[in-house]
């Protein structure tokens, strides 16, 4: 009992030290719940008038949230000092700032082509932001995989991946309770109130979330040994044993019936649909570097096979 009330302790403690660590990805989440519920409190008639200027806002606050998260980890595990802390919070708040006016100038679709009354955000501009998103949170992982004594890509991918669940965790029980007391409130006291209650909660648990994920990740300035590190690279003994005894079966007997097909495809020829074959083959191929990561560290023989 006192170990779980010490975990619980230590993840509030890390939700409300990430304003300090990660003050500029903080300030873009905040933004974004901000613009939520601006969105939330007008109605669609209303709000479809500002619809794109809500969504570039959107693109840009996340990306501003999450490039903010690479570069004052890059600044404070590469780097260490106050200058370079600042300056990549600046960088975050730049970015999103930039990527607002860039959408909001040239990212969007012309009404009179989409047949559409008021401008939407084009299919390519928020490609763009999205693999913008992308590249800097593989640069986040690769970033608090260092210095290499005490981590590695590896170690840091799972543990973001441990950090996401406990947050998404953590805002499920959030958003339930209060919810509940939500409905209660409206089936006992006050029948009139707007389900529109549920949204804004919904919305500030997604941001308390948030500062959860940011929170658990441990102090990554240069020269200082965390020892949260330790704990939050480790796999408990149950996701080792889904990777061992369970997801790398499966995938060695995907291997196999991919391997089956290729050779019936060189005899004689591919007979099967093209696209069907593509995302069979990209899906194996993303799922056998993901596991492939998870269970670098194992030294059981079927993992390392």
């Amino acid at each position: 009992m006192n170990v779980l009330k010490r975990a619980v302790s230590q993840i509030q403690k890390g939700a409300v030290k990430s304003f300090q660590t990660f003050p500029a990805a903080i300030a873009n989440a905040l933004a974004f719940s901000l613009v939520t519920i601006v969105r939330i409190h007008l109605d669609w008639p209303e709000q479809e008038a500002y619809n794109f200027l809500f969504n570039c806002l959107h693109w840009a606050f996340a990306l501003g949230a999450i490039l903010s998260l690479a570069a004052i980890t890059a600044a404070k595990s590469r780097i260490g000092d106050k200058k370079s802390f600042m300056t990549a919070n600046v960088v975050g708040v730049l970015a999103a700032a930039s990527a607002f006016l860039l959408l909001y100038a040239f990212g969007g679709t012309d009404p009179e082509f989409t047949g559409i009354r008021y401008k939407t955000i084009s299919i390519i501009a928020a490609s763009r932001v999205g693999v913008l998103m992308l590249v800097s949170f593989l640069t986040f992982i690769v970033m608090a995989g260092y210095p290499k004594d005490q981590s590695d890509f590896a170690h840091s991918y799972f543990m973001t991946h441990k950090a996401f669940f406990i947050a998404i965790l953590y805002g499920i029980v959030i958003m339930s309770g209060t919810s509940a007391v939500a409905g209660a409130i409206r089936a006992l006291l006050y029948r009139e109130m707007s389900s529109k209650v549920y949204m804004y909660i919904g919305t500030i648990s997604g941001f308390l979330a948030f500062t959860i994920f940011l929170g658990y990740f441990p102090d990554f300035s240069k020269g200082n040994v965390d020892e949260h590190r330790a704990v939050a690279q480790k796999q408990p003994r149950f996701v080792e044993v889904l990777f061992q005894y369970i997801m790398v079966p499966i995938v060695l007997a995907m291997t196999v019936v991919l391997l089956i097909w290729a050779g019936k495809t060189i005899v004689g020829g591919m007979r099967a649909n093209f696209i069907r074959l593509s995302s069979i083959a990209t899906s194996f191929a993303v799922s056998g570097i993901w596991l492939h990561i998870m269970v670098t560290h194992n030294e059981t023989a079927i993992a390392k096979f």
